[in-house]
């Protein structure tokens, strides 16, 4: 299985029953990266980034925040500190800082690696939208992709997934937690997770 196969499989599940699932999955894919392209390549880099999200959903907050500053000083060292690419880490990093306590440290960083998004990308780039426009953009891509690529497609579900963190960071749980129940059932409709398993 190629590794973005894998890496899609890895969200698709990650909120649902088996988390020791996507959690391999994504040990899997970052293993695959280190292997193929090396520890120090921006791909694995992201793949480290991925695998800490995971783990902070899985409530292993120490570990997801390892995992996030060592993919954090790797893209700083390969890209640079204030890339595009670098910095929706460091927004992950200050989120799993606030969950583990830290909440001033969390917050500077996260308006720190906001403020940069918005200086490299521009105002008007959907990582730095307000919450509730970015809300409105992430139904309109999901419209999208879906009526472009279908329902089963990989980069579908990723737009699924990434509605359901804006939904969260809005604290609309409920529809957050909607948008993940109909993934599942859709991805459970396109693909055979049980060869998976």
């Amino acid at each position: 299985m190629q590794c973005a196969t894998v890496q899609a499989v890895g969200q698709v599940q990650h909120r649902r029953f088996t988390y020791n699932f996507p959690e391999s999955r994504k040990r899997l894919v970052l293993q695959k990266w280190e292997k193929i392209r090396g520890p120090e390549h921006p791909q694995t880099l992201d793949a480290l980034g991925d695998y800490a999200v995971v783990l902070r959903h899985l409530g292993k907050l120490d570990a997801a925040a390892q995992a996030a500053q060592k993919s954090i000083f790797g893209s700083e060292k390969a890209l640079r500190k204030d890339h595009p690419l670098t910095l929706p880490t460091v927004v992950q990093l200050g989120y799993i800082l606030t969950l583990q306590g830290e909440y001033s440290r969390g917050e500077k960083m996260i308006r720190t690696a906001l403020t940069g998004l918005e200086k490299e990308l521009g105002k008007d780039h959907p990582y730095v939208k307000k919450l509730e426009e970015a809300e409105t953009l992430s139904q309109q891509a999901l419209d999208g992709r879906r009526r472009i690529l279908g329902t089963g497609h990989p980069y579908t579900f990723k737009t699924m997934y990434h509605q359901s963190l804006v939904l969260l960071a809005r604290e609309q749980f409920l529809e957050a937690e909607k948008c993940a129940d109909v993934r599942w059932t859709e991805c459970r409709q396109h693909w055979d997770l049980s060869t998976l398993m």
